[in-house]
């Protein structure tokens, strides 16, 4: 067999040997790429599956903070909290009409301030990190969907010049379909509602407007009714114009009560302090006084505030509830000592200060309390921490020194014995005839 031959029987060889190898690997292959793909579509799914338990997880924790909100209202008698869980069940129930995975009614307000929307209700993912956001009104779709009545329908939001993209960046959000429309009342635009991203990525078509022109009408009687009573917005979260009003706030407190507990046992001295707190708040409410909270072994009372006092002058009438408090504390330390508990070293201080104050609703929706904030406060409370310890005192301001009638003698207080209140002058009331 010549050369030739040979090269022709040797590359045959070298043919079928290759395609023996090409089919094995595509025989060891084959599997492994099919199994790489369910794995890639199993991963997907799971990606799909993941993103809408994400979805339903955000839903969920909206609906449950909701209804804690609402609970706390309705423990606190308050009417609006019936009038936005209506509000809140028909946004939900427009939701699932048109398909939405988030959706929000914004309003201006608080009253009287009209400079950004605030969230009436609100669903979906960023429902909890967007609650509390204020929104400017003059910006966005929102803003001018208020300002012209008319519906916006988005389908690329991102690329609408007019989408204020301010709330996606704070909530890590994207917002991928939108369709915006008017609330009407009373022939005007009292807020907007809003629906984004439809399932599926689908975006919102004629059929879904027309459907939202009808749920925006049902919806904007009861937010028309919501919003006419800016203290509704306080069951949101916000606060309304604040009206100064002029108030005497009293501090009292025990001195040295942490000894109580080195010397006797801890329902004992729990006993001595609410004792001390029922007898000078029970006082204090004989003059008109409110009691504003209770500060461990101390109270804080305010008159005038917001019941008026209209017996006398309130600065007066704190300053004579004091002395009263202070006397009868005397008794009350007696009547401890006479039955052998070691309060030698605890007294009594009280202060009193007059001036401008707001009253103001504070805290957690489902522990707000009702309170006055402002300087007055400030300074009454620095006041009763100043005071001395080794003896119990009445201190008042200058401003309530001079609204005293000559029935009441006070004694400077000298600048070295008045702690961080050597700024303003500082009297202690020392008789009361």
């Amino acid at each position: 067999m010549n050369i030739g031959a040979w090269v022709g029987v040797v590359a045959g060889i070298v043919a079928i040997a290759a395609a023996v190898l090409g089919y094995a690997r595509f025989m060891v292959q084959a599997p492994l790429q099919a199994q790489k793909a369910q794995l890639e579509g199993e991963r997907e799914d799971l990606r799909i599956r993941l993103d809408r338990q994400e979805r339903e997880y955000a839903d969920l924790t909206a609906r449950h903070q909701n209804l804690r909100s609402d609970f706390a209202n309705l423990k606190l008698g308050r009417a609006g909290a019936l009038l936005k869980n209506e509000i809140d069940s028909r946004l939900q129930e427009a939701m699932e009409v048109l398909e939405a995975t988030e959706a929000s009614i914004l309003v201006p307000g608080p009253p009287p301030h009209s400079a950004h929307f605030v969230f009436l209700s609100i669903y979906g993912a960023a429902a909890a990190e967007l609650r509390k956001t204020k929104v400017p009104i003059r910006k966005g779709i929102v803003g001018r969907v208020l300002a012209t009545g008319t519906l916006h329908n988005s389908v690329a939001p991102q690329a609408d010049p007019s989408f204020f993209a301010g709330l996606d960046e704070k909530s890590a959000h994207q917002t991928k379909a939108l369709l915006t429309l008017p609330l009407d009342s009373s022939s005007s635009t009292i807020g907007v509602i809003q629906f984004l991203n439809k399932s599926g990525e689908r975006s919102f078509d004629e059929a879904d407007e027309r459907t939202g022109q009808r749920l925006a009408q049902s919806l904007a009687p009861r937010v028309a009714e919501f919003v006419a009573d800016p203290a509704n917005f306080e069951l949101l979260g916000f606060s309304g114009e604040t009206a100064e009003a002029e108030a005497t706030i009293l501090f009292c407190d025990l001195t040295a009560s942490s000894g109580l507990f080195r010397r006797m046992n801890v329902a004992a001295a729990i006993d001595c302090i609410n004792e001390y707190l029922e007898q000078q708040c029970d006082l204090a409410l004989r003059y008109g006084a409110t009691v504003d909270k209770y500060l461990g072994d101390g109270a804080m009372l305010r008159f005038n505030v917001p019941r008026a006092i209209t017996e006398g002058d309130h600065a007066v009438r704190a300053t004579e509830a004091a002395w009263e408090m202070h006397r009868a504390f005397e008794r009350l330390k007696a009547g401890w000592q006479s039955v052998d508990l070691r309060v030698d070293d605890i007294y009594s201080r009280i202060s009193i200060c007059c001036g401008p104050v707001y009253l103001a609703t504070i805290g957690h929706p489902q522990f707000q309390q009702i309170t006055v904030i402002g300087d007055t406060v400030n300074r009454s409370a620095k006041l009763c921490n100043a005071g001395v310890r080794d003896r119990s005192v009445v201190l008042v301001d200058a401003t309530v020194r001079s609204r005293l009638p000559a029935r009441f003698s006070t004694a400077l207080v000298p600048a070295a014995d008045q702690g961080r209140q050597t700024d303003r002058e500082v009297y202690e009331v020392v008789d009361l005839a």
